[in-house]
């Protein structure tokens, strides 16, 4: 049975193909949306910890729930919680946990050390949505359990020897070596653990997982860096390695260079989502991705591309993100089925799966322009379009404070327009790019000087309607 979401969410823009994409996105979601998030409708229908992302990234911004005893769930977060629950419960007496829960499945990928990571990560995630922090003291004996199985699989380099991060378009893929996506993860994990130590009292243990980390991003930095690549090595082989036959029905073989396999895409856009690449060094990796985005070609890993994209603060990037889910998406959104696909070209796996859905997300929250920004007590929002080469845009993005009305067209001579609503109680950050040197925004009639970062100026808004012309 489905869940019973109500889509309060809309788009609509200038590109008849993206309108199409994004409808698609949310029908995905409500198919796949049973008693948690499910991986597909047309195979398995099992809970996996890699369902979201994008699946709640998608809720928060286009679903409202069932409502009860008065409360409102706007961006409805309870699928999650209960998804992070049962997956608690299987957790095995060394401390991993399966990669998916309401199974019977044992195989290769029961256990998926990539997907434990994913667990902390979401479990953040869940709290900064719904302010839940009693979820955490029920989950700390499980997440203390956890931590202490990566800690343990640290090698004399101290890097974590285990499975390396599995996406499907990642060439190191099942081989156990000491992985740069698996590392960044597993740092993004303990960062996150140490955070949501802080939100129950964990003092002592929030202390020791940020060292952990600190730790982790140094010996990351130190051994998996090519200066002369400006990026990162896939990982290291070594003692305790090993290889796999599952690639191509023959043992794995790649461009090694004393132990170290060459830099990947993958390497780099999980070390930018896990941000444990030094400031110093983000251009760098930056630039090498976009060198070498032929190597990205799964929906999953464009999720991490379209972050790191986004992160970029560039109208050519905004662009490009268009671009990819022309070109990528462009069989599913013309294909009868209308839902997403686990693949992008079509090799035959599931045609109504989580994993194309990641457009969805990104179309609300970044080219219409809306999403929440940081704690969800602090009530803020960000107001913050990327219009690409698109002219206009409108619809609703959903936030956990309810719905955000968003309007922006482009003007003649590159004046922006935006209308736009800001939930009661809630402030919002509103940002654009620099268009010349004027600083000038008008607001409901009003000058503002909006304040200069990087390539953007930024104002505030309050609760209301509001409408904005720049340059004023």
């Amino acid at each position: 049975m489905r869940y019973p979401f109500t889509r309060l969410g809309s788009f609509e823009c200038s590109d008849p193909f993206l309108n199409k994409l994004w409808t698609i996105c949310a029908r995905s979601l409500e198919l796949l949306s049973e008693d948690s998030y499910v991986d597909c409708a047309d195979r398995e229908r099992v809970e996996w910890t890699d369902d979201s992302p994008p699946a709640f990234d998608c809720t928060r911004v286009m679903m409202r729930g069932p409502e009860g005893n008065g409360n409102e769930y706007w961006g409805d977060s309870r699928l999650l919680k209960a998804l992070l629950r049962r997956i608690a419960l299987t957790q095995q007496a060394d401390g991993q946990m399966k990669a998916h829960s309401c199974s019977e499945r044992w195989d290769i990928h029961a256990i998926m050390e990539d997907r434990s990571c994913d667990w902390v990560i979401q479990l953040r995630q869940y709290v900064e949505s719904s302010g839940d922090v009693a979820l955490v003291n029920e989950l700390w004996p499980a997440l203390t359990r956890l931590m202490e199985w990566f800690m343990s699989r640290r090698s004399a380099r101290g890097l974590v020897l285990a499975r390396e991060w599995e996406v499907w378009d990642n060439p190191l893929r099942y081989q156990v070596c000491e992985g740069a996506g698996l590392n960044a993860f597993v740092y993004k994990a303990l960062r996150d653990a140490a955070w949501l130590g802080g939100q129950i009292g964990m003092s002592s243990a929030s202390r020791g997982f940020a060292s952990d980390a600190d730790r982790l991003r140094t010996n990351f930095n130190s051994l998996l860096w090519r200066d002369d690549e400006g990026s990162y090595c896939g990982g290291l082989f070594g003692l305790g390695s090993k290889t796999s036959d599952r690639l191509d029905g023959k043992m794995f073989t790649g461009p090694f260079v004393d132990g170290r396999y060459q830099p990947t895409a993958q390497a780099a856009l999980f070390a930018l989502y896990a941000a444990i690449v030094p400031d110093e060094r983000v251009a760098s990796v930056r630039h090498w991705l976009l060198d070498h985005l032929d190597e990205v070609k799964g929906p999953m890993s464009h999720y991490y591309l379209f972050h790191a994209l986004y992160a970029m603060g560039e109208p050519q990037q905004d662009q490009l993100v268009l671009e990819r889910m022309r070109t990528g998406w462009k069989p599913q959104v013309e294909s009868p089925w209308q839902t997403t696909w686990e693949e992008l070209p079509d090799k035959g796996g599931s045609k109504a799966h989580m994993y194309g859905m990641v457009p969805g997300y990104f179309l609300a929250a970044h080219v219409l322009g809306a999403r929440r920004e940081g704690y969800v007590t602090d009530r803020s929002i960000l107001i913050e379009p990327r219009c690409g080469e698109l002219v206009w845009a409108q619809g609703v993005v959903v936030t956990e404070f309810g719905p955000v009305e968003m309007s922006w067209s482009k003007l003649v001579g590159g004046e922006v327009k935006i209308q736009c609503s800001v939930p009661a109680n809630t402030t919002a950050s509103l940002r654009l790019y620099k268009h010349g040197s004027g600083d000038r925004i008008l607001v409901d009639g009003q000058v503002s000087r909006a304040a200069s970062s990087g390539n953007f100026l930024e104002t505030t808004l309050g609760p209301g309607k509001h409408e904005i012309h720049y340059p004023a």
